[in-house]
């Protein structure tokens, strides 16, 4: 029998044995070292899309909010951001107040706000409020005070005891604000006239009676308040009971001037710094002069004292 050749070329390894190549070569298969892992970044949150929704939460210009909100939705849809839950929020609250403010200015709410604010000013006025006291109205201050600032007083029968009597009031020229020292040198004039013609004998007026008066303030000026009011009140901050007008035995008349007082300089309206007139100490605190009336002087004597309207 015969025994056929080896054959011929390179053979197979073994089972169980890894292939070799030429010598000094590495096997022909075997493990590989794993790649290192590097982890990414998580996505940013986007910016408008926080703005939106903030805009829209504090009702603040809704059609902004609304503009943000979509550009944030468009940006996080290509950009793969964060922040989609709160474009949306955004974009619904601004959507509600838009379609609010749409409604309200096709309807005229605003119109009819504003309308309504006005009525109820000219309504404060015709009740009593301080741009209107007309000569020989008794009133209570809401503070007690003919010192201060204040909105309006109530206006009382002046035989139950209150905080003050008026008796004249006139009106400043339009313009620009003149200024507490110049009101004051002009209430010291008008308010004297109109004494005289309202008290009558100055003399027997009492002697805890002094002279005050209320005057707009810079605020009160730009609403369109003119008007200087001229009264009296209790010298230690008491009540009056009974028209001090009664026991003088009266003059002819009230004044009550509609226009025709020229304001003059000014001397920027913040400040009153002291000396006659009743200048007093400041735009928020009146004065504490006025007077009683004595001998034959004929006037009201003292620095009248001030309550500043607002």
């Amino acid at each position: 029998m015969a025994i056929p050749p080896p054959p011929q070329g390179p053979q197979p390894p073994p089972y169980g044995q890894a292939p070799y190549g030429p010598p000094g070569q590495p096997p022909a298969y075997g493990w590989q070292q794993p790649m290192p892992y590097a982890p990414q970044p998580p996505p940013s949150t986007n910016g408008l899309a926080i703005t939106s929704m903030v805009l829209g939460i504090l009702c603040l210009l809704p059609p902004l909010g609304l503009i943000l909100g979509l550009v944030a939705l468009s940006q996080i849809k290509k950009n793969g951001q964060r922040g989609k839950g709160m474009a949306i929020a955004g974009v619904t609250l601004s959507a509600i107040g838009t379609a609010f403010l749409v409604l309200a200015l096709s309807l005229g709410w605003t119109a009819r706000f504003w309308g309504g604010f006005q009525d109820a000013a000219e309504e404060s006025r015709e009740n009593g409020s301080t741009f209107s006291l007309a000569a020989g109205e008794c009133f209570d201050s809401p503070t007690g005070k003919l010192e201060g600032e204040t909105t309006d007083v109530d206006v009382v029968d002046c035989a139950q005891p209150h905080d003050g009597e008026a008796y004249g009031n006139f009106r400043l020229d339009d313009g620009s604000y003149p200024g507490e020292s110049r009101i004051a040198e002009l209430a010291e004039d008008r308010c004297g006239t109109f004494a005289e013609g309202y008290f009558g004998d100055l003399t027997a007026v009492p002697d805890n009676v002094y002279d005050y008066f209320f005057y707009p303030t810079s605020q009160s000026w730009s609403l369109g308040d003119r008007t200087v009011t001229c009264l009296v009140g209790d010298e230690n901050g008491g009540k009056l009971t009974g028209s001090v007008r009664d026991a003088t035995g009266g003059g002819a008349d009230g004044g009550t001037t509609d226009g025709g007082a020229t304001t003059g300089g000014s001397d920027g309206g913040a400040t009153g710094g002291s000396g006659s007139g009743g200048a007093g100490s400041g735009g928020t605190t009146g004065g504490s002069g006025g007077g009683t009336g004595e001998g034959s002087t004929g006037e009201l004597e003292g620095d009248p004292g001030r309550g500043a309207e607002v």
